[in-house]
């Protein structure tokens, strides 16, 4: 029969308290740090991309526009035009509770381009949760580590 090594399963514990409080501590500082930052993230495919040189992703705050480009550079085609590609994109200056709406345009190798949309999103924002996760993971870490600092010592004796 196996014995369990009390010193190792110790150490295995308190391993686990520094990890939840690690990630309880990361969690929480980048949450405080981007607090009112919100995320939207634009997801397309295509079936094929035949003459397609690219996409840009264009978004207003009105269904009509006017409409800005908001990728610093053309986002590339797929590399097999005949089966075409996924793509998301997150937008880096949503602000939270804002409605946006999106074109996406196809940019041609005519150098004609064509504009599909307007997809609509609104930027949500994960702070809350995330601040609440924080505290789980750094209340459960507190919660091991006074258990570990109070529970009676086992030493492994060798018989």
């Amino acid at each position: 029969m196996t014995k369990i090594n009390p010193i190792l399963t110790r150490r295995l514990a308190w391993l686990l308290c520094s990890v939840l409080a690690l990630a309880g501590l990361t969690l929480g500082f980048n949450t405080i740090i981007n607090f009112d930052k919100a995320v939207i993230t634009i997801d397309w495919a295509t079936a094929s991309e035949l003459d397609t040189v690219g996409f840009n992703l264009l978004r207003g705050d009105n269904p009509e526009g006017p409409f800005e480009q908001i990728n610093a550079q053309t986002i590339p085609p797929s590399a097999d035009p005949l089966t075409g590609g996924e793509y998301s994109f997150d937008d880096p200056d949503a602000e939270s509770g804002q409605t946006y709406y999106y074109m996406l345009e196809e940019i041609e190798t005519s150098g004609g381009a064509n504009q599909h949309g307007p997809i609509i999103q609104e930027a949500t924002n994960t702070s809350k949760a995330n601040l609440f996760m924080a505290v789980v993971l750094l209340g459960s870490a507190g919660f091991y580590t006074w258990i570990l600092l109070t529970a009676p010592k086992q030493h492994n004796k060798e018989a």
